[in-house]
């Protein structure tokens, strides 16, 4: 998949967090850091290493050496030849040389003599095995690419029937749920937004992006903490508090009222800190009398207060 691909939910999410937020400039930070940190070019020394360490890996794995070669000889023939899509992509941070490749070679010629006898593999029947699935999925992952090209020519309507296209294909791949939801936070359709980020999330709850793009989603609505109160067994007011605003925040204060009969109760709770998706369980000191059941419509409970750290 392309760089720019793979960093345009960053961007998307960038450009409706700018719009007259109040945590703009944290939201925009962080997808800024992330898109640097995915862009980043590696120097002379560590490719050096890599490939060192790299064959030294494939030897104790069991693996021919001489494929890793043969690999940067076809990088280096495609990189006199490459037109823009994925392979820019790699070659930005993997870029090939003849120098490369003929140090790859000096070294591999250092280990053969002590590789001799070796059964080594180059491993092309097992590949072929693992990726058979990812073949058999193809026109899905076609369907998503062609998306990104509809979005970059601000034809949604496009980009939005290929994605659910893909999505039956291949329900599990984040990716497609991922760049659809996109869209639906780019329409200002945050509540449905906020949904559909939680399916991306339940499919692959490693990428930053959904979490910031919910926590968007969490500010247009008015709702980037959800605080949810409730009585347990013994008349304990509690409350959990989530935070969904896509940044850490600090300094949180907690209001809660309880009415019983015809008493009103309040109390004011400070939590500190909550981190990005944190959810923490707050006793409010507040509790029903001895026998009676609180009904959520007798308790209330909101987030007065909170600053990003």
């Amino acid at each position: 998949m392309a760089r720019g691909s793979l960093l345009q939910g960053v961007l998307t999410v960038g450009a409706i967090a700018s719009q007259d937020s109040a945590y703009s400039d944290y939201i925009v930070g962080a997808g800024q850091l992330g898109a640097q940190l995915i862009g980043q070019r590696y120097g002379r020394d560590a490719e050096r290493d890599s490939d060192t360490f790299g064959i030294q890996y494939m030897v104790e794995a069991g693996y021919d050496p001489q494929a890793a070669v043969g690999l940067q000889e076809t990088f280096a023939r495609l990189s006199q030849v490459r037109e823009s899509g994925w392979i820019d992509g790699l070659f930005a941070s993997h870029p090939p040389s003849e120098e490369r490749v003929a140090n790859n070679q000096t070294l591999v010629n250092e280990l053969m003599p002590s590789l001799q006898g070796r059964d080594l593999e180059v491993g092309q029947v097992r590949y072929q095995q693992a990726i058979a699935g990812i073949k058999a999925d193809q026109e899905a992952y076609q369907l998503f690419e062609e998306a990104g090209r509809a979005i970059a020519d601000d034809d949604l309507e496009i980009a939005m029937s290929n994605l659910d296209e893909a999505i039956s294909m291949v329900p599990n791949e984040a990716r497609f749920s991922g760049l659809r939801v996109d869209i639906i936070l780019y329409q200002q359709r945050y509540r449905e937004s906020i949904t559909t980020y939680n399916e991306a999330i339940n499919k692959d709850d490693s990428y930053f992006d959904y979490y910031l793009g919910r926590g968007v989603a969490y500010a247009r609505t008015g709702n980037p903490y959800q605080a949810q109160a409730y009585a347990d067994g013994e008349g304990r007011v509690l409350a959990r508090v989530i935070n969904h605003s896509g940044i850490a925040i600090q300094k949180v204060q907690l209001e809660f009222t309880v009415l019983s009969g015809d008493q009103l109760g309040e109390s004011s709770i400070n939590i500190g800190n909550l981190g990005v998706n944190q959810s923490i369980n707050v006793n409010s000191g507040l509790s029903f009398p001895d026998g009676e059941q609180g009904s959520p419509n007798q308790i209330r409970v909101r987030v007065t207060s909170a600053r990003p750290q």
